[in-house]
């Protein structure tokens, strides 16, 4: 099984994560990059902020609410709980197909497609798994 975040972004797939794994400065340098020609980052962003050992409560997250919920439930992330999908899953759900959109024009299409699979699969992920936890 693929380690899954709290909002369903895909780790195994996570340029940053893999990046990170490597422990080369220099793939933080080409994710830091893709990043501000995104719109994601600024120039003057350091690329070891983009560091990423995937979800825990000491790391900042894009979903601190989800992050909260998640954690004091115990969960490892939102396909578990028996409220899923609930609303706050739901407007993460909503904010990543709107990133999506809006990036599409912006990269290649090979970063379009990682970035698609790492972040915008979330909902296809935590389906499965709720499905396989409350079936």
């Amino acid at each position: 099984m693929a380690t899954i975040g709290v909002c369903g972004d895909n780790c195994d797939v996570c340029p940053r994560y893999h990046a990170t794994k490597s422990g080369k400065i220099e793939d933080l340098e080409k994710i830091k990059s893709l990043y501000v020609r995104l719109g994601m980052r600024k120039e003057s962003s350091l690329a070891a902020e983009l560091a990423c050992n995937s979800c825990s409560p000491e790391k900042p997250c894009a979903y601190p609410d989800l992050l909260q919920c998640a954690n004091s439930k115990r969960m490892k992330n939102c396909g578990f709980c028996c409220e899923y999908p609930c609303g706050k899953i739901n407007a993460v759900f909503a904010k990543t197909d709107s990133w999506l959109d809006a990036i599409q024009g912006s990269c290649t299409e090979e970063e379009f497609q990682m970035l698609a699979k790492a972040f915008g699969k979330k909902k296809c992920y935590l389906d499965e798994i709720h499905k396989e936890k409350h079936s």
